[in-house]
């Protein structure tokens, strides 16, 4: 509202009163367009700062809530890498016992296979008896006639 329009707006509204209280009325008009248009300047400043302010408050607490949440999974992964590393020490340990124990027995296997060997190759290899005899000799002279090669003569043929 300028001067002019409050002027004639006065006048509008008590076109009878005197001259002293259209004074007054005027500059009471006046007071409160002043008034008025300060009020709204300071809003129009209050509302673009506020705005900026909230708007930076906003950031400040997002960043600040981001860099609490990486922290927090950071401290998360240490944790759990704290937690598993005596564990894959353990299971090393364990892993290493299990197998030596895993080659004993396998090495205690192969022994008793090798004494059961020499055992049935010992009682095979005893003195025939005098019974099977003349088999025995018919054994080496057929390992005798395979080694030399020789042919003989069967029954008249050959």
């Amino acid at each position: 509202m300028t001067r002019e329009t409050t002027n004639r707006d006065v006048q509008e509204l008590y076109p009878e009163s005197d001259a002293a209280t259209k004074r007054d009325l005027e500059g009471l008009a006046h007071s409160i367009s002043e008034f008025r248009a300060a009020v709204f300047q300071i809003a129009a400043r209050s509302t673009g700062s506020a705005t900026e302010w909230g708007l930076e408050q906003a950031r400040v607490r997002r960043r600040s809530a981001q860099r609490r949440v990486m922290l927090e999974w950071a401290v998360a992964a240490a944790l759990c890498v704290a937690a598993l590393a005596p564990a894959v020490g353990f299971y090393r340990n364990h892993a290493a016992a299990v197998r030596a124990e895993h080659q004993a027995q396998l090495l205690k296997q192969r022994e008793a296979d090798t004494a059961l060997l020499d055992q049935v190759t010992n009682e095979l290899s005893e003195a025939v008896p005098d019974s099977m005899q003349p088999l025995a000799e018919t054994d080496a002279d057929y390992v005798s006639y395979e080694t030399t090669g020789k042919m003989e003569k069967t029954n008249g043929r050959n």
